[in-house]
């Protein structure tokens, strides 16, 4: 019992110390922050007098070496020397040199890629046919396909329209797909699903379609339908917007969800973007069971 009690005070006595300890670590710390802080301090006021000091100078060097509209360094009617006269007009031009330095940098800075209009142009959207399609191993609402855009191979590309469309309607289907997406996670399923890697599969694009949502009890989801006669890999193409399509678009930039609520279905039944219709160069993409004013996405 005795050397429980004993071993017990020892740890007490340890524990004690180290507290100790800690408390002049922190103190030591707290002394250290307040003397950095201190010299900061004094750093930039010796800076800002020597930055004064050189601009003095570089006033009075100059006023001293042009010489004065008499040729005399005497008083003039106001009391002022040549050289004390002449300071005003010194220190204006080095103000303007310093203007304009800082000023050159930016005529001479480069546009930077978000300097690039807000339109359609930034999208990348080509024909594609879907040439294999099964049901997502491990989402019922899901469809896996395998797309032909036009490239060395198909890509994988997750839909969520198994509601819509039987597994006979979808292959061999043409769609308008949407490239430029970037690989990412999505919580929320659209329409058709960018990526879907928390369930082991990256899709590579995203298959566009028109959501009618007169009927909220039956919404309508039809894929956007390519001119007769596309092949996969066929540019749809927008008068009037001849921009490049970013390699690929960057989520944090937002840029397909602020270009997104253009989509809407024409009266006449085809896809636009801002009264823009998509088009190939066979003709035009419709969406023809969605209603006038439908979205697309």
């Amino acid at each position: 019992m005795a050397n429980v009690q004993e071993n017990r005070v020892a740890e007490y006595e340890k524990l004690e110390k180290e507290i100790a300890r800690g408390v002049a670590l922190r103190k030591e710390v707290e002394d250290l922050s307040g003397t950095l802080k201190n010299l900061n301090e004094t750093a930039g006021r010796n800076a800002f007098e020597l930055d004064g000091k050189n601009i003095a100078g570089e006033d009075l060097s100059k006023a001293s070496s042009e010489p004065s509209s008499t040729g005399s360094s005497a008083p003039s009617a106001g009391g002022a020397t040549s050289t004390e006269a002449e300071k005003p007009a010194a220190t204006q031009h080095s103000g303007q040199k310093k203007e304009k330095k800082a000023k050159a940098p930016k005529a001479d800075k480069a546009p930077a890629a978000g300097d690039k209009p807000l339109d359609i142009s930034r999208l990348k959207m080509v024909v594609g046919k879907i040439v294999e399609v099964e049901k997502h191993p491990e989402a019922d609402g899901l469809y896996l396909e395998q797309i032909d855009v036009g490239e060395e191979k198909p890509r994988t590309i997750i839909s969520g329209l198994v509601k819509c469309y039987t597994l006979e309607d979808m292959k061999g289907r043409d769609v308008v797909v949407l490239l430029n997406l970037k690989p990412a996670n999505w919580l929320f399923l659209p329409v058709s699903h960018r990526v879907d890697r928390m369930r082991g599969i990256l899709s590579c694009g995203m298959v566009m379609c028109g959501v009618d949502a007169t009927n909220a009890d039956a919404p309508i989801t039809e894929t956007v339908t390519p001119p007769t006669g596309s092949k996969p890999g066929d540019l749809i193409t927008f008068e009037g917007f001849t921009g490049e399509a970013d390699e690929q678009l960057n989520p944090k930039k937002k840029v397909f969800e602020q270009i997104q609520p253009g989509f809407k279905i024409n009266n006449k039944g085809e896809a636009t973007w801002n009264d823009v219709v998509f088009s190939t160069a066979g003709g035009v993409c419709t969406v023809p069971r969605c209603a006038p004013g439908s979205t697309i996405r």
